[in-house]
């Protein structure tokens, strides 16, 4: 296996206190940042980065040439694994990679961006926020007006529950006083602010950098 990763550096799905580092597709959403598509108008990963399975650990595989082919994506992918606190280590190292410790850490839990179909699962968790919108109501207004005006939702789902034990609801925007950000505009984390937190920073890394704000920090 060694020679597999031979010259790289493994960006691993697990924190540095043991723990997944979630979401679950966080790998190939920052592989995705240099991914093109081929003849076949299919996405392909680019050689020197790319997602990998190892030992059931997600993991970013990171070529050392990138370094000085491309020195400023380089510098976002290794400071991507320290603002997260991941695991790196030498490709000769992939045999040791165990995600023996962040199983026994992590809950049974998935969390997944919620489509219109799906909507009315972040209700039970936003319902404690705005008590005022029966589950049809919440359902229509969020999909009627403001899914078209670019609002977005992910959840946390635990594994015997059909609903979303916490939800989060972004969209993002762009400004001259902050230039791109990913807005937060509705939280409601329970016990999950940490998984929800980790994929609005994934997903504002996919989206070129974006700053993340709660509604609050924006002055319209």
């Amino acid at each position: 296996m060694a020679e597999q990763f031979e010259n790289c550096i493994i960006i691993q799905g697990i924190t540095k206190k043991g723990k997944t580092f979630r979401p679950s597709d966080w790998s190939d959403r920052l592989s995705g940042i240099l991914s093109s598509f081929d003849r076949g108008h299919r996405l392909a990963h680019h050689k020197f980065v790319r997602p990998q399975l190892i030992n059931q650990v997600r993991c970013v595989i990171v070529d050392k040439q990138l370094e000085s082919i491309n020195p400023d994506m380089f510098r976002f992918l290794m400071d991507f694994a320290g603002d997260n606190e991941l695991q790196m280590c030498d490709g000769e190292y992939a045999a040791q990679i165990s995600a023996n410790i962040a199983v026994k850490a992590t809950p049974a839990i998935r969390v997944a961006e919620l489509l219109p179909s799906e909507t009315a699962l972040a209700f039970d968790a936003l319902s404690a926020i705005y008590p005022q919108f029966t589950l049809e109501e919440f359902t229509l207004f969020i999909n009627d007006f403001m899914r078209k005006e670019g609002y977005r939702m992910v959840g946390v789902f635990k594994a015997d529950q059909k609903s979303a034990s916490a939800v989060c609801g972004f969209r993002t925007r762009h400004s001259l006083r902050y230039g791109g950000c990913l807005r937060i505009e509705d939280w409601a984390a329970s016990d999950f602010s940490a998984q929800l937190n980790d994929f609005i920073q994934t997903e504002a890394a996919r989206l070129g950098g974006l700053t993340v704000r709660f509604c609050d920090e924006i002055v319209q």
